[in-house]
C-alpha cells in the first residue's frame, strides 16, 4: 500500500514538475519571438513565386528572411492561393533551431459566401477574413504546444500531424532556399 501511494504522489510531482518546465520554455519562446520582432537592423533577403515555391504548385507569393550576423532568426513565407492568402512566420534560435511558428489564413469573403459562413455584400466581396490561426512552440526542434483557433476549411493538411509535417518540410526548405542565394 505504501508503495502504491508513493507510486501516485511520485508520478503527480513529476507531472506537475513537467507542466511548470513547458510553461517557463513557451514563456521564454515568446520572449524570444518579442525579441527577434523587436529588433530592427536584419540582413534582409526576399525571394518571390519561382525563386522558393517547390515545382508543380500553382501559388504566387513572397519569402522573406530576417538574418542576424548570418543566422537566420525568421522566415515569413506569403502565400496567395485562389481563396485568399496564407501567411506563416518560422522563428529560430540562435542556432536555426525551430522555436516557434505562426500562420494564418485569410478567406475572400465572397469564397466564404459560397460556403454560406457570411453574407453577401459586392463591396466587400475581395475583403479577406481572418479564419484561422495556428501557434507551434518548439523546444530543441520538437513540438510542445499546439494552438488553434479557428477552423482550416480551406487548407488540406487539416490534421495536426499533416501540418507538422508540412512545416519541418517547408523550414527546411526554405532554409535550404535562403542559403543557396
Amino acid at each position: 500500500m505504501k508503495k502504491g501511494i508513493l507510486f501516485y504522489i511520485l508520478i503527480h510531482v513529476t507531472l506537475f514538475a513537467l507542466c511548470q518546465n513547458k510553461k517557463e520554455i513557451i514563456t521564454s519562446i515568446r520572449q524570444k519571438y518579442k525579441e527577434i520582432n523587436a529588433y530592427e537592423k536584419y540582413d534582409v533577403i526576399t525571394l518571390s513565386n519561382d525563386d522558393f515555391i517547390e515545382e508543380n504548385i500553382a501559388l504566387t507569393g513572397e519569402l522573406k528572411c530576417y538574418s542576424k550576423e548570418g543566422s537566420i532568426q525568421k522566415i515569413v513565407e506569403k502565400f496567395y492561393p485562389s481563396y485568399g492568402a496564407v501567411t506563416i512566420e518560422y522563428y529560430y534560435d540562435d542556432q536555426e533551431c525551430l522555436l516557434f511558428v505562426y500562420r494564418e489564413v485569410h478567406v475572400f469573403n465572397h469564397i466564404l459566401h459560397i460556403a454560406d459562413t457570411v453574407p453577401y455584400v459586392e463591396p466587400d466581396a475581395r475583403d479577406l477574413k481572418l479564419i484561422s490561426e495556428r501557434r507551434l512552440y518548439f523546444y530543441e526542434n520538437e513540438l510542445i504546444e499546439l494552438k488553434k483557433k479557428g477552423r482550416d476549411q480551406f487548407i488540406l493538411h487539416e490534421t495536426d500531424e499533416e501540418l507538422l509535417e508540412f512545416v519541418y518540410h517547408h523550414s527546411e526548405f526554405n532554409q535550404k532556399k535562403i542559403k543557396e542565394q
